[in-house]
């Protein structure tokens, strides 16, 4: 399994523990009053940042951020 080198390992524990702290965090901007994810849009008891968007933007910067410390400390 080559594909799995310390950055993809680090990523994805890393991003499963952002990802988990942002569901039990429940933070006021993606989650209603009664815990429920609000809707994506535009107007009363919905947001304009779904949760899909931040896990993705999440999972992106994750990896991206592993990258750059392998290439400054020359791994």
């Amino acid at each position: 399994m080559k594909f799995l080198t310390g950055r993809v390992i680090y990523s994805l524990l890393f991003y499963l523990l952002a990802v988990i702290l942002v569901m039990v965090a429940r933070p006021s901007f993606l989650f209603a009053a009664d815990g429920e994810i609000k809707p994506y849009g535009v107007g009363e008891g919905k947001t304009v940042i779904s949760i899909g968007v931040v896990v993705v933007v999440l999972a992106i910067s994750t990896f991206y951020t592993f990258a750059v410390l392998d290439v400054i400390f020359g791994k």
